[in-house]
C-alpha cells in the first residue's frame, strides 16, 4: 500500500502518456479494521478481462529459480513450464507494439526500483482451430490495455512459428502483475546470500531493479515471434555457416578424414565448396569453435534424413576422397 501511495502521480502519469500500457491497473485502496487487525486490500482490473477464459495460466518472471511446478488443473505453470514453447503473434504491428510495451512498463518500473513483477500469460486453445466471434475477445477501453487480448499461434512441433508447419490457433491475455515490491534492504541481503549460492546454478528473482527490468525484457521479447517463412535444410545450413563465419565463432569450414579423425587431414575450404559438398554427399562438416568451455572442434550433421543411410556410406569414401583431392 505504501508503495502505491508514494508512486500514484507516477502510476497514473505513466497510463495517460502509454494508454496501451499492461501494467495491472489499480482502481481503489482500502484499509478495514478487523477486530485488532488492519486489513489492506487493492482492487485492480482483471487479467483476463473477457467472457473467454484461458485454459491455461503462467506466471513468467524471466528467472529459473523456483520456476518450475508440477503441471495439473487449475495450477499456475511457471518460467520452466514455458520452456519450450513460444508466444506467436502473427500481426507484425501488433508484436512489435507488444514488446514496445514491455519495454516502456519495466522502464517505468525500473524507475520506481520496483523488482519481482511478471507476466501473467493466459492462453486460450480455440475450438475447431478457428478463432471465436469478436465479442468474446474484446475488452472495454480504459479497463484493460488494448494489448491485453491478441489472437495468436501455438506451434505443435518446435519452438519457431514457421508458416507451413502446423500450429494451433489460440487467444492470449497478457498483462504485467506484482508491481508493487521495491527493491528493499531485506531483498538486497537476499540478494547477495542467492548469488553466492543459488546464483551458480540458476537466474535468481531477488535482482536489483535495473538488472531484473533488463532481464525480464529480454525474456520475455525472446518468446514472441512471428511467421518465419520456411528453408529448407540447404539454405539453413548456409545461413548458419555464414553467420558463424561472420561472427567469428566459426573461422573456417573443414572437412576431416572419418577414417582418421585423430590425425592432421582436416583441409581448408570456402563456404561454398562446404556446402556443395555437404549437400551433394551428406558429408560431415567439422568446425572450430572459439569460446571458454567450448569443444574446440564440433561435428554439424548437413543431412539428418536416416533413410539415406546407403548413400551415407558412400559418401564417407568420397569425403575421404575430396580431401585427398584438395590437399
Amino acid at each position: 500500500m505504501k508503495t502505491l501511495l508514494q508512486c500514484l502521480p507516477r502510476y497514473e502519469q505513466h497510463f495517460t502518456t502509454y494508454k496501451n500500457s499492461l501494467l495491472c491497473r489499480y482502481f481503489g485502496a482500502y484499509e478495514v479494521q478487523l477486530g485488532r487487525r488492519k486489513v489492506q486490500l487493492v482492487v485492480m482490473n482483471n487479467a483476463f478481462p473477457c467472457t473467454l477464459q484461458p485454459d491455461v495460466v503462467y506466471d513468467l518472471k524471466g528467472t529459473t529459480e523456483d520456476r518450475w511446478v508440477s503441471p495439473r488443473q487449475g495450477v499456475v505453470l511457471k518460467d520452466l513450464n514455458f520452456a519450450d514453447k513460444i508466444i506467436g503473434i502473427p500481426d507484425l504491428k501488433q508484436k512489435a507494439a507488444l514488446l514496445h510495451a514491455v519495454k516502456r512498463d519495466s522502464q517505468f518500473l525500473r524507475g520506481l526500483r520496483v523488482m519481482d513483477y511478471s507476466v501473467c500469460l493466459g492462453v486460450h486453445y480455440c475450438d475447431g482451430n478457428s478463432y471465436p466471434d469478436v465479442d468474446c475477445i474484446t475488452v472495454d477501453a480504459g479497463i484493460s490495455s488494448g494489448l491485453a487480448v491478441l489472437k495468436g499461434y501455438e506451434p505443435k512441433y518446435q519452438c519457431t512459428l514457421v508458416r507451413t508447419d502446423a500450429a494451433q490457433k489460440v487467444i492470449y491475455f497478457i498483462g504485467i502483475i506484482d508491481i508493487l515490491q521495491q527493491f528493499t534492504m531485506r531483498k538486497a541481503i537476499a540478494h547477495t546470500i542467492k548469488s553466492f549460492s543459488l546464483g551458480w546454478l540458476h537466474e535468481i528473482d531477488t535482482a536489483p531493479p535495473a538488472y531484473y527490468a533488463r532481464r525480464f525484457k529480454t525474456s520475455f521479447g525472446g518468446k514472441v515471434q512471428s511467421f518465419r517463412e520456411p528453408e529448407d535444410r540447404v539454405a539453413r545450413f548456409a545461413r548458419r555457416l555464414s553467420l558463424g563465419i561472420e561472427s567469428g565463432t566459426i573461422p573456417c569450414p573443414t572437412f576431416i578424414n572419418p577414417s582418421h579423425p585423430s590425425t592432421a587431414d582436416v583441409t581448408n575450404v570456402t563456404l561454398d565448396e562446404a556446402v556443395d559438398f555437404a549437400v551433394r554427399c551428406g558429408g560431415h562438416l567439422t568446425v572450430a569453435r572459439s569460446g571458454f568451455l567450448r569443444s574446440r572442434m564440433e561435428e554439424v550433421e548437413a543431412f539428418l534424413d536416416t533413410r539415406q543411410t546407403s548413400r551415407l556410406k558412400r559418401c564417407l569414401v568420397v569425403q575421404s576422397n575430396f580431401v585427398n583431392e584438395c590437399s
